[in-house]
């Protein structure tokens, strides 16, 4: 579900806004794409239907008042057209005319050429199309679809659908979209300039067909060419699957609703952006002390790149982590409405999600047991929690610091904590300053 709700913020977000890299200084785009493992059954299809849903509804009353709009558009096509003519064939009257002399002809010609040109800027524009959603990934497909609106995101609930359209042409398209690049060839339908698609790409997909495509030769390809440096990866096993039975579910509540009521809002901004063009849209920009706190999150990305490095080696995975970074906290930033520049903390809290990632990463390709990671896991809390003093209780509303020093997710802290607990290697004492944690 966090997956569906961040990718489809992005989609929308990625229409309306850039992001200035705090290093290059260069304008880079919002749109990131996510990979999803988990085993069948899990409700991966389920778990998006009601943004799926809400997303198509917004889609359907904008091609409604679309249709309106395009009407009068031809009408008035029609009328501009015959306007046209007629100061054409008035030009062949004034050139025809054998009467005047050449001072009059060039005056009457300068005139109705002056019409001409006004007439020519007020050619009426058609309607745009909406940003849309999809799920063929072919590249006649996609090219279909950007040409008409280059903001497209493509949510595919089915990995082997996905995986048997891949090629050197999709996954060229893939990259260069993610960079920001015109495609050479993808053309707008109405000159022969070159499209630069805005897309986000959702894959859900089970364990089987993932190896598959990945021993295949295009999945070496993907790999070798950095397609997978672009993917947050979420993997899901069954104990995690178990795990999460326990919680009870609800039905949509308030949040929902903001969260929608803000879909709705970038889906209409997202339109008129279109209509002034996505090269023209708003550069977001990093503070001077997020600048800092980014540079802080490299290094951390770097840290943790290398206390797995012959893995990480081969695969070239994070080497885009630190941009995914920006691009999250810009997306974060534009999607709940802040004022101002990109903060510190939205900085620090797209960190923990793209460390995380890469944990989900290594676990998928170098199958790791997560049993075992937990283990380990559990050894490096108790082992920084005694260097910081056997007897000192450690407060948990500073668990964040302590998974930066790590260079671990809050979700593998969470879950080495759980182990220690669970061994009574650790136990949680309340103070009068809060809860906190202390070994044993």
């Amino acid at each position: 579900m966090i997956a569906h709700v961040s990718d489809c913020a992005t989609h929308l977000t990625g229409s309306c806004f850039q992001v200035e890299d705090p290093k290059s200084k260069m304008p880079r785009p919002l749109n990131t794409y996510s990979l999803i493992v988990a085993p069948p059954g899990c409700g991966k299809t389920d778990a998006g239907e009601a943004i799926r849903r809400f997303y198509g509804e917004l889609v359907q009353q904008h091609e409604r008042e679309r249709g309106e709009m395009l009407r009068c558009y031809q009408d008035n096509l029609i009328a501009w057209q015959a306007r046209q003519s007629g100061l054409t064939r008035r030009i062949k009257q004034i050139e025809s005319h054998h009467d005047m002399s050449d001072e009059e002809r060039n005056e009457r010609l300068q005139d109705v050429e002056q019409r001409r040109q006004q007439l020519l800027s007020e050619e009426p524009v058609e309607p745009l199309t909406a940003p849309c959603r999809g799920n063929d990934a072919s590249f006649a497909g996609m090219k279909k679809r950007v040409t008409e609106n280059p903001n497209l995101w493509i949510c595919v609930d089915e990995g082997a659908l996905f995986f048997a359209k891949q090629n050197d042409a999709t996954v060229s398209l893939f990259n260069s979209s993610y960079s920001g690049q015109p495609h050479k060839s993808l053309t707008a339908n109405t000159s022969s300039e070159p499209v630069k698609p805005i897309l986000t790409i959702s894959i859900a997909t089970q364990r089987k067909p993932l190896d598959q495509f990945l021993d295949s030769a295009m999945g070496a390809l993907c790999l070798g060419t950095g397609f997978f440096n672009r993917f947050a990866v979420v993997y899901v096993d069954a104990d995690d699957v178990a795990r999460a039975k326990k919680f009870e579910t609800a039905e949509p509540g308030r949040a929902s609703e903001a969260y929608f009521s803000t879909m709705r809002h970038f889906f209409e901004e997202g339109v008129k952006q279109g209509e002034k063009g996505y090269d023209m849209r708003p550069i977001l920009k990093v503070s001077r002390r997020a600048t800092h706190v980014a540079e802080s999150a490299e290094r951390c990305i770097r840290s943790v790149v290398a206390e797995y490095a012959p893995f990480f080696d081969e695969l070239n995975y994070p080497v885009r982590a630190y941009e995914r970074v920006i691009r999250m906290a810009a997306v974060d930033h534009a999607f709940e409405g802040v004022d101002g520049d990109i903060t510190a903390e939205e900085i620090e809290n797209a960190l923990e999600r793209v460390i995380w990632h890469i944990d989900n990463f290594r676990l998928l390709f170098e199958r790791t047991d997560k049993s075992y990671l937990h283990l380990e896991d559990a050894d490096r809390i108790a082992e920084l929690l005694f260097r910081r003093g056997r007897n000192r209780p450690f407060p948990i509303s500073q668990m964040k610091s302590m998974g930066l020093e790590l260079s671990m997710s809050n979700l593998r802290l969470r879950n080495g904590i759980a182990c220690l607990l669970k061994e009574r290697r650790l136990k949680q004492i309340e103070t009068p300053g809060g809860v906190h944690f202390k070994l044993c």
